[in-house]
C-alpha cells in the first residue's frame, strides 16, 4: 500500500536551492531541491516495515528511500 503525502506541481526547469543546508539532487537529472522542497514523498509497506520513498519531480527517479524510525 502507498500513501502520497503531498505533491507539488513541477516547476520550469531546477530549483535552486536559497540558502538551504539540506539540498537533495537527483543522479538522473540534476534536479535540485530542498528535503522539504518539490520531492514526490510516498510512505509504502514493505515486508520491513513502512518505507519513506522521495522521488524527483522532473524524471521520476527514486532519490531516497529510507525506513520510517518509530
Amino acid at each position: 500500500m502507498t500513501t502520497t503525502f503531498h505533491h507539488r506541481p513541477r516547476s520550469e526547469g531546477t530549483q535552486q536551492p536559497t540558502g538551504h543546508k539540506s539540498v537533495l539532487i537527483c543522479p538522473t537529472c540534476g534536479h535540485e531541491s530542498p528535503l522539504t522542497g518539490d520531492w514526490h514523498i510516498a510512505e509504502t509497506a514493505t515486508e520491513d516495515g513502512q518505507r519513506r520513498v522521495y522521488d524527483c519531480p522532473v524524471c521520476w527517479t527514486t532519490v531516497i528511500a529510507q525506513p520510517q524510525l518509530d
